[in-house]
């Protein structure tokens, strides 16, 4: 999981037209998820899923109604374009929930990373950052407040990726009896 997770870094931070930009979004929610509760399994810790995020409704859910109607419109003339119109369909459903709850769940972060550092951070590049640093650094006695930070981000953006939900649901791989 933690090779897939690195790997996907690249791809994320740099994205290209030409990629499977949807599929690569997912894998990375999936593996990293799987990554996190496999490493609080082993802590003996519980990961709580959150709520998943409501769609906006009324005047905040009329430019993903009108995305997804636009899509539709589309035809598809090969196989791929169906799977892409299918794609572009769910980030469309992703994006509206995104406006229900990313900005609490982005202010959420920062204050759950200005907590870990001990100072304010502003952004998600600075907290980023400055938390790979802290966790070079960091001695076993942070882990439990890391993995928390981490596993918490993470369900976040696993509530607010509405429309794959069956994709993500559960755990990631199967347990196994150590």
């Amino acid at each position: 999981m933690l090779a897939t997770v690195m790997a996907l870094s690249g791809p994320l931070a740099n994205l290209r037209p030409e990629d499977m930009q949807a599929e690569y979004l997912t894998w990375d929610l999936m593996t990293r998820r799987a990554l996190l509760w496999s490493i609080a399994e082993v802590m003996g810790v519980d990961v709580e899923p959150m709520p998943l995020s409501k769609p906006p409704s009324g005047y905040y859910s009329r430019v993903t109604r009108v995305l997804e109607g636009t899509i539709a419109r589309m035809v598809a003339a090969t196989a791929t374009d169906e799977a892409n119109q299918a794609a572009a369909v769910r980030l469309a459903r992703w994006a509206g929930a995104l406006v229900s709850d990313g900005m609490r769940n982005y202010r959420r972060d920062l204050d759950g990373a200005s907590k870990i550092l001990g100072r304010p951070v502003h952004d998600w590049q600075e907290a980023e950052a400055e938390l790979e640093t802290f966790a070079l650094d960091a001695g076993p006695e942070h882990d439990l407040a890391l993995l928390k930070y981490f596993a918490a981000q993470t369900e976040a953006r696993v509530a607010e990726a509405v429309s794959i939900q069956d994709r993500l649901a559960g755990y990631a791989l199967p347990e196994v009896e150590i």
